[in-house]
């Protein structure tokens, strides 16, 4: 009778045991679920947070300030509404085209990461275009040895053959 009783709180324990241990596994996946739901919102604040300090710069060169009640209005620089848009600013000078303030390429950007920039269409008085982009490319390999080509950077083709 007392093997049976001692084999019963033997069984009785194991099933204790497994089953916190299968409850922190579960926790436990749960709280990494948890984790990386806060890193991505965290890196995704940060970056518009970067965003939003560009285009502070941006506005803020391009304009005349004026306080008004502890409040800061910004009018574009001289009285000049062509410093109400954003410049368009590229990297490449082979992309402009002379003949118009398009590209013959990439229609719709506004400003690629770089650190030289062509403004679209030149100009002397325009403000400056600031960017916080690195200069160093993807296509020089790094301490590993380990690079990023165009070739790869293509190849999803999000905007289609045609566009290449």
């Amino acid at each position: 009778m007392a093997l049976v009783v001692t084999l019963s709180i033997v069984v009785l324990l194991t099933f204790l045991v497994v089953a916190f241990f299968s409850a922190a596994t579960a926790y436990r996946a749960v709280e990494n679920t948890s984790a990386g739901g806060v890193t991505a919102k965290i890196l995704a604040e940060g970056a518009v947070g970067a965003v939003q300090a560009e285009l502070v710069q941006e506005i803020t060169a391009g304009s005349d300030k004026t306080t008004i009640g502890g409040a800061n209005i910004y009018y574009p620089k001289g009285g000049n509404a062509t410093f109400m848009v954003p410049k368009r600013a590229i990297i490449d000078a082979t992309l402009l085209d002379t003949n118009s303030v398009n590209y013959t390429n990439f229609a719709n950007l506004v400003k690629q990461s770089g650190q030289s920039f062509y403004t679209v269409p030149p100009s002397t008085t325009a403000p400056k275009i600031f960017s916080t982009a690195s200069s160093d490319s993807s296509a020089t390999p790094g301490a590993n040895g380990r690079k990023i080509g165009a070739n790869r950077w293509n190849a999803p083709m999000l905007t289609g053959a045609a566009f290449a």
